[in-house]
């Protein structure tokens, strides 16, 4: 009859952590926890999963295969100085998962300094997760003569085949750029907050009149010249003097670094649709309900 049991091996201590199959102890100093075990290093077996645990410093987790103990010290990682995105020769044959510290900038190859992993195909810079303090995401239409931004119509034909030479450029812009830029490649996310208003324009048109309000919103790369996005605004439309209506709409696209977006609206008009007037409620310095929530505007970020 023979039976298997997991050996102890303990260095320079009596007192081993409880299920540690091999410890060590510089100091002579252990206590099974807390700071006598500062500059201990644990190895332990997990029968259930045939893994070992080590701990520098630390008892080991459940379930954890490395557990580092210190207040006063850092993880270190490999440093190397990668080539290109694509580099497989610094890190021989590369494993998706992997980590390592990059010490070289190869502005050429996109390559920057900092933590990149290994995606299976190429390296990935990790980025900060900080907001991005130069990113101007925040725009608005400014008050610029003429005071009425006036939506021309797009015929139906036009709109569905991304037609957007009829529409008009929303001028949005901020404090500092009117460019609506990636800063880097990635999908981004724009919302769009609109307000119009209503005019009587032609004296022989009834002073009220109930339609459905239909406007098209082109998102166009400045940078590729094409239509990224298009969509297709409706809401109850009630011409009398002048009314206010408001809406809210988000598009995404997947953008490269430095491209430039730029926004077109334009409304349905006849004989396809009803006519519905319609004007852009801009950043107005002289009225103080616009100059706060009242205005078109725009924010957007990457995913």
């Amino acid at each position: 009859m023979s039976t298997i049991s997991v050996a102890q091996i303990a260095i320079n201590t009596d007192k081993l952590v409880s299920g540690t199959i091999f410890q060590v102890d510089p100091l002579n100093n252990s206590t099974n926890s807390g700071t006598g075990l500062a500059d201990d290093m644990i190895v332990t077996l997990d029968n259930q999963t045939s893994t070992f645990g080590l701990g520098l410093g630390k008892k080991v987790l459940p379930n954890a295969q490395l557990n580092l103990g210190s207040n006063k010290k850092a993880l270190k990682m490999n440093e190397v100085k990668l080539q290109s995105l694509t580099d497989i020769v610094t890190v021989p044959n590369p494993r998706a998962g992997m980590v390592v510290y990059n010490t070289t900038a190869i502005a050429s190859e996109e390559v920057e300094i900092g933590w990149c992993y290994f995606d299976g195909v190429k390296w990935n810079r990790i980025m900060e997760s900080e907001r991005e303090p130069t990113l101007k995401n925040e725009f608005s239409i400014p008050y610029l003569p003429p005071t009425d931004v006036i939506i021309p119509g797009v015929s139906y034909a036009d709109a569905t085949s991304g037609i957007y030479s009829a529409a008009i450029k929303m001028p949005f812009m901020n404090s500092e750029t009117t460019q609506i830029k990636a800063k880097t490649d990635g999908t981004y996310v724009f919302a769009l907050r609109f307000y119009f208003y209503s005019t009587v324009s032609d004296p022989a048109m009834p002073a009220t009149y109930d339609s459905q309000a239909l406007l098209y919103v082109f998102m166009v790369s400045k940078t590729q010249n094409k239509v990224l996005e298009k969509a297709l605004l409706t809401f109850p439309f009630m011409q009398k003097a002048r009314r206010y209506y408001s809406y809210r709409l988000v598009m995404g696209t997947p953008l490269n670094k430095d491209e430039e977006v730029e926004f077109y609206i334009g409304r349905g008009q006849a004989p396809d649709f009803e006519d519905c007037p319609l004007n852009i409620r801009v950043l107005d310095t002289g009225d103080v309900s616009v100059k706060s929530a009242a205005r078109t505007s725009l924010v957007f970020w990457k995913l």
